[in-house]
């Protein structure tokens, strides 16, 4: 079940967007600084493409893997930005459905201590 929601938030428009613009920024500075010499001089034959494109991808990575477990929290008063199931990790003992766009609620049992995890 996290695997699905991990992959619905990952194909959020939003979430893609902003990992491919910090992996487009953050990779061009570490590639100016790892191999800026090779790129400026374009002396392309002494250039490592692995580490180039890897440069880019793990910025990518990163900065995806941070926004889904910021949205995966699940925080009451903001909506789901898919549809999972939760589980209240507070007392244990509640679990909802909730839908994509659905308001996230306060547990019955918890009141404002609530804490949600997907399950």
């Amino acid at each position: 079940m996290k695997f699905k929601v991990i992959s619905n938030l990952l194909c959020v428009q939003d979430v893609y967007n902003k990992s491919f613009k910090v992996a487009l920024i953050v990779g061009s500075f570490l590639n100016i600084i790892n191999q800026g010499n090779f790129i400026v001089s374009q002396d392309f034959d002494s250039i490592n493409y692995f580490k180039l494109i890897l440069t880019y991808i793990i910025p990518f990575i990163v900065s995806s893997y941070t926004a889904i477990s910021i949205q995966m929290k699940f925080n009451i008063g903001t909506k789901s930005l898919v549809c999972t199931d939760v589980k209240c990790t507070t007392c244990n003992n509640t679990n909802i459905l909730l839908q994509q766009n659905q308001q996230i609620p306060l547990c019955k049992n918890c009141g404002i201590n609530t804490n949600w995890k997907a399950i």
